[in-house]
């Protein structure tokens, strides 16, 4: 394979990469999965919020028949809910990643 590979997207275009480090230590690679998790957390709960108050709200507007008003009073209120669920959630994944951080040493990062 060599130090270089070629990767094609769409629209045939020829992108080459350099390969990755391989001296990459277990704790580097922990901090990076936690990025990730991070960022997938963030965006599953905002949807999984978004998701369940329209569909409450469906719901709600079918049983009391006011057409929109539960639908779009939950859904624009889902919307600050979920950022403080966001700003919750990465709080305290930081303070881990911190913790992670400290342990690792500067030199490594």
């Amino acid at each position: 394979m060599g130090l270089y590979r070629k990767v094609y997207f769409c629209y045939n275009l020829d992108m080459t990469y350099l390969k990755g480090p391989t001296n990459i230590s277990s704790k580097q690679k922990m901090l990076n999965l936690t990025l990730v998790f991070t960022t997938g957390l963030v965006g599953l709960s905002t949807l999984v919020i978004i998701l369940v108050s329209l569909f409450l709200g469906m719901w709600l507007d079918q049983k009391y028949m006011t057409r929109p008003a539960f639908t779009l009073g939950l859904v624009l209120s889902s919307i600050p809910v979920s950022l403080i669920v966001m700003i919750v959630i990465v709080k305290a994944l930081i303070k881990r990643f911190q913790k992670m951080s400290d342990s690792i040493g500067k030199d490594e990062l």
